[in-house]
């Protein structure tokens, strides 16, 4: 797969791209995210040095959180936001939210929701 620019629009690329593969492909590409973030970014994305060493810094349990509900969101099919704000500078705060539900019935599995990821720059 084609890196994508890490923006907004890069990131609905990357979106379109993974969800327009087949069942078993999405989910050999989820269970990457899951187990190595870090790796799948800079692989699937074209990162300049300052957005490397972000992510390369993360907070482990930050880190541990996002790629679980990246994989489970990317896994489901779900709709993943990335808002980038501001310039980049050194001075930034990742928030991650979601309003994804899931329900176990007599239907079988059912997952919705949205995945959230803002980013902005002091």
């Amino acid at each position: 797969m084609a890196q994508q620019p890490f923006t907004t629009q890069g990131v609905q690329a990357k979106q379109a791209e993974l969800y327009a593969l087949t069942d078993s492909e999405l989910l050999a590409q989820s269970n990457q995210i899951r187990s190595n973030f870090q790796s799948w970014m800079i692989s699937n994305f074209s990162l300049d040095s300052l957005q490397t060493a972000s992510l390369n810094s993360l907070n482990p349990d930050y880190l541990d959180y996002t790629s679980f509900m990246v994989s489970y969101a990317t896994k489901h099919r779900l709709p993943i936001n990335c808002d980038k704000h501001n310039k980049e500078s050194s001075g930034k705060l990742l928030h991650t939210s979601d309003t994804i539900g899931v329900q176990w019935g007599p239907n079988g599995l059912s997952v919705t929701g949205i995945l959230q990821i803002d980013i902005t720059y002091s």
